[in-house]
């Protein structure tokens, strides 16, 4: 299941790129065992594939990813 959040990024990268000059932001929100972003174990992962696809195209369009999991205890 972790691949295909990683397809879902690459996707969502993808359809920014005629957007240029600008940063743009995806929000993942959700545990994160729902939205994990780790970085796969290289060469073992079977997603280690899918990922660096999905981090290429979220660099090359000027994108970050960021993950709000709304059961996390508040900061003081």
């Amino acid at each position: 299941m972790r691949w295909r959040r990683a397809l879902e990024v690459e996707r969502l990268s993808q359809q920014f790129e005629p957007l240029e000059h600008r940063r743009k932001v995806i929000v993942g929100m959700g545990s994160p065992m729902v939205f994990d972003v780790m970085d796969p174990v290289r060469p073992t992962s079977l997603i280690w594939e899918h990922w660096v696809r999905a981090l290429t195209a979220a660099s090359r369009t000027n994108s970050s990813l960021y993950v709000i999991d709304p059961a996390a205890s508040p900061a003081k």
